[in-house]
């Protein structure tokens, strides 16, 4: 299963080796509805219909299919907040844009060796709270090697 919180793929594994928001800030009540009802939007269980990871180490590049689901509920420090077992990113919303928090970082394990995952840039976009699309870019340093990961990619909230 790939995720956007999960973006390091067996390419990327194989490739290392081979190569050794907007927060409230007060406001008339009205203005709070609307806040609630944005961060409202995107939360819930959300499947992938269509897109890609790419994930570029040294010169190499491999391309996968993004599949499975994003569960996004509401953060406690953040509008929003899209974990799993391994690392959790916070959102914030304005209007029908999520946004990830600046350089967040996350350790996970890829075949025996941790790996930082950071975040450059994620934005999750919904229209109407039922389609959304996903982009980003992470950096993730595993082996002494620093990996990019591109993403892009359309949902479905289920």
């Amino acid at each position: 299963m790939r995720s956007i919180i999960r973006p390091i793929t067996r390419s990327l594994l194989l490739c290392a080796l081979s190569l050794a928001g907007v927060s409230g800030c007060g406001g008339d009540k009205n203005d709070d509805d609307d806040k609630s009802s944005a961060v409202d939007k995107f939360t819930g269980t959300w499947k992938y219909t269509s897109g890609t990871t790419t994930t570029s180490c040294g010169g190499d590049s491999q391309t996968d299919t993004l599949t499975g689901n994003e569960t996004v509920t509401r953060g406690s420090t953040s509008d929003l907040l899209v974990s799993d077992s391994d690392c959790a990113f916070k959102f914030n919303v304005s209007g029908n844009t999520a946004t990830a928090l600046d350089a967040q970082t996350c350790t996970i394990n890829v075949g025996g060796s941790n790996a930082t995952e950071t975040v450059t840039s994620l934005v999750f976009s919904s229209p109407d709270g039922s389609t959304a699309h996903v982009s980003g870019t992470f950096s993730v340093m595993v082996a002494g090697l620093t990996c990019t990961i591109s993403l892009t990619g359309d949902l479905q909230k289920l």
